[in-house]
């Protein structure tokens, strides 16, 4: 079922055509059902227009149904945020005039930005004059006017989109005066969106100015690649000297899962993914208070610099709180793209309390569509540094690998397709190599610019990562396991004042412990509910470290960590894969001791399954669709037990479940977006209706048998049955493609070998063992 309206002025993107993408699913019940549906999903520009229509779209084999009641609710205090090139403000939008009055403080400056989207389908070519009046409290006469204009911003081009306006109001200090602000549309106001994006009165705060916070985030940096964790290569210069007279170096920091989108939201929020909720499907709740949004509490100016796109996008809920959020319309923007429109914005803001978030995305493996030969490069041949003795011989030169670029060659080589010899292996390290010493050097001229800037000697500043990277190790490239190679993370935190200064701190600790850390080194509330702990109670030996962290990837790949020992938990067949491994000794995973340490293992074991709280064992179904071919049509399952719901898994993760329209039927509808899995939560061992109906034709697999080009499958399925395990996946293929079968309870944790003093008294007595 789709929702969908109709206005004179619909939103430009997706939400155009009467929001396709936005569906709901309706219960097949005679009750009535209530719905709140927002009009307008974050991404989307502001939509200032009337409603004309309202629609619910029926999928063809719907039911009937009726509306008893429509309300529109429009909320006032839901901040707007808009995107307009790189830069993303909180708005006013710019068709009716604003005015304040107030008292002007002692050197006050009036600051905001100016934007203008194109409406879709226009093509307006005069610009819209913004005007700013102050007039002095009881004098009609207008005793300045600042006018500028603006041009509207196409979203595929490369560019600022808001254009920075300032007002000095130090001529009326001590008086009453009444801003207002206003448009002038020569087009009309209809063929544009117009926006005010933060506007704000900035007062010079120099005597009380607040600790400057800096957080930089080196995506995809291992800590056993940087030398002052011992890395027999000088990847880190900079860092090594600094860490080693000013910062503290955490030996142990683990994300607690090896992705860009929640590790980030985990060190912003103080809370792991299980706690903040946020997935591809999912964006941060509006309930839970975010790092910048507690210092924009707390009086600070707060931006964030981002050199990713998809991950980090401003409608994730990493732009909530940032009073300036720039991020790049491309997927990947280089270090110093990124590295001037931080330094410019920190220079206009250097009086005031600030906050920012650097991130750079160098380091991770670059793709095809970036312009690059290798995965990892620094950007260009005069920051090679350890990768050019192997870069003066042939490499990849074999087919299919000489037509391999970028991320092609680690796709193709985790698939099996191909694969690297030693000399290839190395390459690579040395240019993942060459890639921290690229970025440790623009650290150090970041630092150096706080110092010119006086902004460094009093800053808190915290330099980490959001997860690792498998340089070959266990067979595989990239971070989308849980071994250490990914989850172990460096962490170096400057205090103000030279507190801790030098000092290593080995017990294991989490990303999410970066917010109470920083909101207890400024005396601020924390936020209720948080996973993380303050790291300088850790320092001051005032509480004890933490005795497991917790770490997952997708729904897939599970870990439970202790100071010595890790358990995994491997779920991609269906069944309990678990391996051990002492990281003390053994910090590749190397060496599997599940079998031998088993009391170890039960401990774990139990920690883990308390934790990530496993889904049962029951019914699996997944779908192989081709790219971009529609599929239309409906599962449906019925069961003579009670059916508790569906889990619903993307690509990437768990998405939500769906409830049964009754205890014991549920009816799943094939349509955008599609599932890649779904599990039937049930009695495990209750035999189950099967009946799919769907287009264009797809083939079936179940078990040992298949059958191809069927429009409908009805069968009922006995999970007693051997016949229905995981069915072979083949290659993908042309047609759409369904796969159907059954994981039994699991069998519980290993046993420990009966002694053999045990098992001969045992055996007296009549037991077999």
């Amino acid at each position: 079922m789709k929702f969908a309206w109709a206005s004179t002025l619909s939103p430009e993107g997706p939400s155009q055509r009467l929001l396709p993408n936005v569906q709901w699913l309706v219960e097949n019940t005679e009750e009535p059902a209530e719905y709140t549906i927002p009009l307008i999903t974050e991404q989307d520009i502001c939509w200032l227009g009337s409603i004309n229509k309202l629609f619910l779209i029926p999928p063809e084999s719907a039911t009937e149904f009726t509306f008893e009641a429509v309300s529109l609710i429009y909320d006032p205090k839901i901040q707007r945020r808009v995107t307009l090139g790189t830069q993303t403000m909180e708005v006013l939008p710019a068709y009716t005039p604003y005015g304040w009055k107030f008292m002007v403080p002692e050197k006050c400056i009036l600051e905001t930005y100016t934007g203008v989207h194109r409406r879709a389908g226009t093509n307006p070519t005069d610009p819209v004059r913004f005007i700013i009046q102050v007039s002095l409290d009881g004098h009609a006469a207008i005793t300045q006017e600042i006018s500028t204009e603006c041009h509207p911003t196409f979203q595929d081009k490369e560019s600022p989109g808001w254009e920075p306006v300032q007002v000095d109001l130090s001529a009326y200090s001590g008086k009453n005066i009444k801003v207002t602000m206003r448009t002038h549309f020569p087009d009309g106001p209809g063929e544009n969106y117009a926006f005010w994006g933060n506007p704000s009165l900035r007062v010079p705060v120099l005597s009380t100015r607040g600790i400057p916070i800096i957080l930089i985030t080196n995506d995809t940096l291992r800590a056993d690649h940087v030398s002052y964790y011992g890395y027999h290569r000088e990847t880190t210069p900079f860092l090594d000297q600094w860490a080693a007279t000013e910062a503290v170096a955490f030996e142990n920091a683990v994300t607690p899962e090896p992705w860009t989108l929640n590790s980030h939201m985990t060190i912003l929020t103080g809370l792991t993914p299980k706690s903040h909720g946020v997935s591809s499907e999912t964006h941060l709740s509006p309930h839970i208070q975010s790092f910048q949004e507690g210092l924009q509490q707390a009086g600070y100016l707060t931006a964030g610099f981002t050199s990713h796109l998809w991950w980090l996008a401003p409608w994730r809920g990493y732009a909530r709180g940032f009073d300036f959020y720039d991020c790049p319309t491309k997927l990947f923007r280089p270090f110093y793209e990124t590295y001037p429109r931080m330094t410019s914005w920190i220079e206009r803001h250097r009086d005031h309390s600030m906050f920012v978030w650097f991130h750079n995305f160098d380091i991770h493996f670059k793709t095809k569509q970036d312009g690059y030969r290798y995965p990892y490069h620094p950007g260009d041949d005069s920051h090679l540094f350890f990768s050019r003795p192997w870069l003066q011989h042939t490499h990849f030169d074999t087919p299919p690998k000489n037509t391999l670029m970028a991320s092609e060659l680690l796709d193709e080589q985790i698939l099996g397709n191909i694969s690297f010899t030693q000399d290839e292996h190395s390459l690579m390290t040395a240019l993942y190599d060459d890639c921290i010493r690229f970025v440790d050097e623009g650290i150090g001229k970041f630092f150096a610019f706080l110092k010119q800037h006086d902004l460094y000697d009093n800053s808190l500043i915290i330099v980490t990562a959001d997860h690792g990277e498998d340089l070959g190790e266990h067979g595989y490239y990239g971070h989308a396991r849980v071994y250490e190679t990914e989850c172990r993370v460096p962490l170096f935190i400057r205090f103000p004042n030279g507190d801790f200064a030098g000092q290593r701190y080995r017990p294991q600790v989490s990303l999410a412990d970066i917010l109470p850390t920083v909101f207890s080194a400024l005396n601020l509330k924390l936020p209720a509910g948080l996973d993380g702990q303050d790291l300088t109670d850790l320092l001051e030996n005032n509480t004890h470290p933490i005795k497991y962290t917790h770490i997952q990837r997708r729904d897939r790949f599970f870990s439970v960590r202790s100071e010595k020992w890790k358990l995994h938990r491997e779920l991609l067949e269906g069944n309990s894969g678990y391996h051990l491994y002492d990281i003390e000794k053994d910090p590749l995973e190397l060496t599997d001791l599940y079998s031998q340490e088993i009391d170890i293992a039960h401990q774990l074991q139990a920690e883990m399954e308390r934790y990530f709280d496993f889904p049962k064992a029951g019914w699996r179904i997944n779908l192989d669709i081709p790219n971009d071919m529609p599929l239309e049509g409906n599962i449906v399952i019925t069961s003579s037990t009670q059916i508790q719901g569906v889990r619903y898994y993307s690509f990437w993760e768990q998405m939500r479940i769906i409830e049964p329209s009754n205890q014991n039927s549920i009816t799943i509808p094939l349509h955008p977006p599609l599932p890649q899995q779904l599990h039937v939560l049930m009695d495990t061992v209750a035999p189950v209706q099967f009946s799919i109906t769907a287009s264009p034709p797809f083939d079936i697999y179940f078990g040992s048998n298949g059958r191809e080009a069927v429009s409908s499958f009805e069968e009922e399925l006995n999970p007693l049955s051997d016949q229905y395990i995981r069915p072979e996946m083949q290659e993908h293929s042309n047609r759409p493609r369904i796969f159907i079968w059954h994981i039994p309870p699991t069998t519980g944790a290993p046993t420990k070998e009966v002694p053999r003093e045990i098992r001969e008294q045992m055996e007296a007595l009549g037991y077999v063992i």
